[in-house]
Protein backbone atom coordinates (compact mmCIF):
# COMPACT_ATOMS: atom_id res chain seq x y z
CA UNK A 1 0.00 0.00 0.00
CA UNK A 2 1.38 3.41 -0.92
CA UNK A 3 1.93 5.80 1.99
CA UNK A 4 -0.22 8.50 0.34
CA UNK A 5 -3.17 6.12 0.06
CA UNK A 6 -2.74 5.07 3.67
CA UNK A 7 -2.65 8.65 4.92
CA UNK A 8 -5.56 9.93 2.82
CA UNK A 9 -7.91 6.94 2.74
CA UNK A 10 -7.16 4.77 5.76
CA UNK A 11 -5.90 7.10 8.47
CA UNK A 12 -8.60 9.70 7.69
CA UNK A 13 -11.49 7.24 7.32
CA UNK A 14 -14.45 7.95 9.60
CA UNK A 15 -14.20 4.49 11.19
CA UNK A 16 -10.53 5.06 12.03
CA UNK A 17 -9.73 8.70 12.76
CA UNK A 18 -11.94 9.01 15.87
CA UNK A 19 -11.24 5.54 17.25
CA UNK A 20 -8.95 5.25 20.27
CA UNK A 21 -8.44 1.54 19.54
CA UNK A 22 -7.16 2.31 16.04
CA UNK A 23 -4.57 4.91 17.10
CA UNK A 24 -1.82 2.43 18.14
CA UNK A 25 -2.43 0.42 14.97
CA UNK A 26 -2.05 3.56 12.82
CA UNK A 27 1.15 4.55 14.67
CA UNK A 28 2.66 1.07 14.24
CA UNK A 29 1.69 0.99 10.57
CA UNK A 30 3.27 4.40 9.93
CA UNK A 31 6.45 3.31 11.71
CA UNK A 32 6.59 0.11 9.62
CA UNK A 33 6.10 2.11 6.41
CA UNK A 34 8.83 4.57 7.41
CA UNK A 35 11.28 1.76 8.24
CA UNK A 36 10.52 0.04 4.94
CA UNK A 37 10.99 3.22 2.90
CA UNK A 38 14.21 4.21 4.68
CA UNK A 39 15.92 0.83 5.11
CA UNK A 40 14.24 -1.48 2.59
CA UNK A 41 12.97 -5.00 3.31
CA UNK A 42 14.57 -6.93 6.18
CA UNK A 43 14.23 -10.31 7.85
CA UNK A 44 12.19 -8.70 10.63
CA UNK A 45 9.40 -8.03 8.10
CA UNK A 46 8.47 -11.72 8.37
CA UNK A 47 7.88 -11.50 12.13
CA UNK A 48 5.87 -8.27 12.09
CA UNK A 49 2.18 -9.09 11.41
CA UNK A 50 1.81 -5.70 9.68
CA UNK A 51 4.52 -6.37 7.08
CA UNK A 52 4.92 -10.13 6.70
CA UNK A 53 3.70 -11.51 3.36
CA UNK A 54 0.16 -12.81 3.32
CA UNK A 55 -0.41 -16.45 2.46
CA UNK A 56 -1.79 -16.72 -1.09
CA UNK A 57 -5.31 -18.06 -1.53
CA UNK A 58 -4.00 -20.78 -3.84
CA UNK A 59 -0.54 -22.28 -4.05
CA UNK A 60 1.21 -25.09 -5.92
CA UNK A 61 3.73 -27.34 -4.12
CA UNK A 62 6.64 -29.14 -5.79
CA UNK A 63 7.99 -31.55 -3.17
CA UNK A 64 11.09 -33.69 -3.48
CA UNK A 65 11.80 -35.63 -6.63
CA UNK A 66 15.02 -36.35 -8.52
CA UNK A 67 17.71 -33.68 -8.91
CA UNK A 68 21.38 -33.83 -9.83
CA UNK A 69 21.42 -37.60 -10.08
CA UNK A 70 19.82 -38.34 -6.71
CA UNK A 71 16.62 -37.77 -4.70
CA UNK A 72 16.20 -34.31 -3.19
CA UNK A 73 14.43 -32.85 -0.16
CA UNK A 74 13.76 -29.56 -1.95
CA UNK A 75 10.33 -27.98 -1.61
CA UNK A 76 9.21 -25.07 -3.76
CA UNK A 77 5.88 -23.25 -3.80
CA UNK A 78 4.37 -21.32 -6.68
CA UNK A 79 2.06 -18.37 -6.08
CA UNK A 80 0.08 -17.91 -9.30
CA UNK A 81 -1.09 -14.41 -8.37
CA UNK A 82 2.46 -13.20 -7.67
CA UNK A 83 3.85 -15.37 -10.50
CA UNK A 84 6.85 -16.52 -8.51
CA UNK A 85 8.43 -19.62 -6.97
CA UNK A 86 9.63 -19.59 -3.35
CA UNK A 87 12.01 -22.15 -1.85
CA UNK A 88 10.63 -23.45 1.48
CA UNK A 89 12.92 -26.46 1.88
CA UNK A 90 13.19 -27.93 5.38
CA UNK A 91 16.79 -29.13 5.65
CA UNK A 92 15.92 -31.56 8.44
CA UNK A 93 13.75 -33.62 6.08
CA UNK A 94 15.30 -36.53 4.21
CA UNK A 95 15.33 -36.72 0.38
CA UNK A 96 12.46 -38.54 -1.31
CA UNK A 97 11.53 -39.31 -4.91
CA UNK A 98 8.87 -41.28 -6.80
CA UNK A 99 6.38 -40.68 -3.96
CA UNK A 100 2.71 -39.78 -4.11
CA UNK A 101 1.24 -36.51 -2.86
CA UNK A 102 -2.28 -35.56 -1.79
CA UNK A 103 -3.99 -32.55 -0.21
CA UNK A 104 -6.70 -33.21 2.35
CA UNK A 105 -8.29 -30.98 5.00
CA UNK A 106 -5.52 -28.40 5.10
CA UNK A 107 -2.58 -30.80 5.01
CA UNK A 108 -0.25 -32.08 2.30
CA UNK A 109 0.50 -35.79 2.56
CA UNK A 110 3.67 -37.36 1.11
CA UNK A 111 3.16 -41.06 0.56
CA UNK A 112 5.75 -43.77 -0.01
CA UNK A 113 8.69 -43.09 -2.29
CA UNK A 114 12.37 -43.90 -2.59
CA UNK A 115 15.63 -42.31 -1.34
CA UNK A 116 18.02 -44.24 -3.66
CA UNK A 117 18.47 -46.94 -0.99
CA UNK A 118 15.15 -47.69 0.71
CA UNK A 119 11.59 -48.02 -0.54
CA UNK A 120 9.12 -46.41 1.85
CA UNK A 121 5.75 -47.33 3.30
CA UNK A 122 5.99 -44.26 5.53
CA UNK A 123 3.66 -41.28 5.22
CA UNK A 124 4.36 -37.71 6.29
CA UNK A 125 1.92 -34.86 6.73
CA UNK A 126 2.92 -31.23 6.08
CA UNK A 127 1.14 -28.27 7.66
CA UNK A 128 1.56 -25.36 5.18
CA UNK A 129 0.63 -22.73 7.78
CA UNK A 130 3.03 -23.84 10.50
CA UNK A 131 5.58 -25.29 8.04
CA UNK A 132 5.90 -28.42 10.18
CA UNK A 133 6.09 -32.12 9.30
CA UNK A 134 4.54 -35.01 11.23
CA UNK A 135 4.75 -38.74 10.69
CA UNK A 136 1.39 -40.49 10.38
CA UNK A 137 0.49 -44.18 10.16
CA UNK A 138 2.51 -46.17 7.58
CA UNK A 139 0.93 -48.06 4.70
CA UNK A 140 0.71 -51.84 4.66
CA UNK A 141 3.12 -52.01 1.70
CA UNK A 142 6.21 -50.16 0.59
CA UNK A 143 5.30 -48.17 -2.51
CA UNK A 144 7.27 -45.99 -4.89
CA UNK A 145 5.81 -44.98 -8.27
CA UNK A 146 2.53 -45.10 -6.32
CA UNK A 147 -0.77 -43.71 -7.62
CA UNK A 148 -2.52 -41.42 -5.12
CA UNK A 149 -5.82 -39.57 -5.10
CA UNK A 150 -8.47 -38.28 -2.65
CA UNK A 151 -12.14 -39.27 -2.56
CA UNK A 152 -14.77 -38.63 0.14
CA UNK A 153 -12.14 -37.55 2.70
CA UNK A 154 -10.06 -40.70 2.20
CA UNK A 155 -6.62 -40.92 0.60
CA UNK A 156 -6.21 -43.83 -1.81
CA UNK A 157 -2.79 -45.35 -2.56
CA UNK A 158 -2.74 -47.88 -5.40
CA UNK A 159 -0.10 -50.10 -6.94
CA UNK A 160 3.51 -49.03 -7.12
CA UNK A 161 6.79 -50.88 -6.70
CA UNK A 162 8.02 -52.28 -3.36
CA UNK A 163 11.62 -52.88 -4.41
CA UNK A 164 10.91 -56.38 -5.69
CA UNK A 165 7.66 -56.48 -7.66
CA UNK A 166 5.01 -54.21 -9.16
CA UNK A 167 1.94 -54.21 -6.92
CA UNK A 168 -1.73 -54.74 -7.57
CA UNK A 169 -2.73 -54.02 -3.97
CA UNK A 170 -4.51 -50.84 -2.88
CA UNK A 171 -5.30 -49.20 0.44
CA UNK A 172 -6.97 -46.11 1.78
CA UNK A 173 -6.20 -43.76 4.66
CA UNK A 174 -8.67 -42.17 7.06
CA UNK A 175 -7.21 -39.09 8.82
CA UNK A 176 -9.68 -39.21 11.72
CA UNK A 177 -8.49 -42.66 12.80
CA UNK A 178 -4.94 -42.36 11.42
CA UNK A 179 -5.34 -45.80 9.86
CA UNK A 180 -4.69 -47.44 6.49
CA UNK A 181 -7.12 -50.13 5.38
CA UNK A 182 -6.52 -52.58 2.55
CA UNK A 183 -9.22 -52.53 -0.12
CA UNK A 184 -9.92 -54.87 -3.03
CA UNK A 185 -6.78 -55.41 -5.14
CA UNK A 186 -6.65 -54.37 -8.77
CA UNK A 187 -6.86 -57.00 -11.50
CA UNK A 188 -3.33 -56.24 -12.68
CA UNK A 189 -0.06 -54.96 -11.28
CA UNK A 190 0.39 -51.24 -11.89
CA UNK A 191 3.04 -48.59 -11.24
CA UNK A 192 3.98 -45.22 -12.72
CA UNK A 193 0.27 -44.54 -13.29
CA UNK A 194 -1.76 -41.39 -12.72
CA UNK A 195 -4.88 -41.32 -10.56
CA UNK A 196 -7.84 -39.00 -10.15
CA UNK A 197 -11.51 -39.03 -9.20
CA UNK A 198 -14.52 -38.60 -11.46
CA UNK A 199 -18.23 -38.88 -10.61
CA UNK A 200 -17.48 -40.38 -7.21
CA UNK A 201 -15.10 -43.05 -8.52
CA UNK A 202 -11.34 -43.49 -8.44
CA UNK A 203 -9.75 -43.68 -11.88
CA UNK A 204 -6.23 -44.73 -12.77
CA UNK A 205 -4.47 -44.60 -16.09
CA UNK A 206 -1.36 -46.48 -17.13
CA UNK A 207 1.40 -44.98 -19.23
CA UNK A 208 -0.48 -45.53 -22.49
CA UNK A 209 -3.59 -43.79 -21.20
CA UNK A 210 -6.11 -46.60 -20.68
CA UNK A 211 -8.53 -45.71 -17.82
CA UNK A 212 -8.81 -48.28 -15.06
CA UNK A 213 -11.58 -48.34 -12.48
Amino acid sequence: MHAEYFMNNVKMHDYVKDSEECKPVIINALKAMYDLNMNGPSSSDFTNPLTRPRLPYAILFAIGGWSGGSPTNAIETYDARADRWVNVTCQQESPRAYHGAAYLKGYVYIIGGFDSVDYFNSVKRFDPLKKTWHQVAPMHSRRCYVSVTVLSNFIYAMGGFDGYVRLNTAERYEPETNQWTLIAPMHEQRSDASATTLYGKVKRSCDYGMPLL
